[in-house]
């Protein structure tokens, strides 16, 4: 899980890029953010072809993908209009499905970014 654009503080709208091999086949894949807290994917979309966002909430999102065992998402998963949790080391759990169950074991992945904290400046 990457974090891409140049919104990067804590609170902020964002986009992230996921990108990983699924150890089975599958049609969707949700995504829960496990920390830090404050991340809200309820407004995300995506951008790939033949990709379609299911279902979204503050904590998690699934999206609908073709999942092929062994074989890397090809377009990764580009989520736009993520916000931002709190300061901190981001982590995730990847969760594939396949006709709506559960396919496989959940991935817990530590993400290659910390959630940068925000400065405010108040003028008094």
């Amino acid at each position: 899980v990457h974090l891409l654009g140049p919104l990067l503080a804590s609170g902020s709208l964002t986009s992230i890029e996921v990108s990983f091999i699924p150890p089975g086949p599958g049609d969707a894949v949700s995504i829960t953010a496990l920390g830090p807290q404050g991340f809200d994917f309820s407004g995300a979309t995506v951008s790939g072809s033949n990709q379609s966002v299911t279902a979204a909430s503050e904590a998690s999102i699934t999206v609908s993908c073709n999942l092929l065992q062994g074989q890397a998402i090809v377009p990764a998963l580009i989520i736009k209009g993520v916000r931002l949790g709190g300061p901190g080391q981001a982590r995730f759990q990847l969760t594939m499905l396949n006709g709506g169950l559960k396919e496989g074991e959940d991935l817990d992945v530590q993400s290659t970014f910390r959630v940068p904290g925000r400065v405010v400046v108040m003028n008094g």
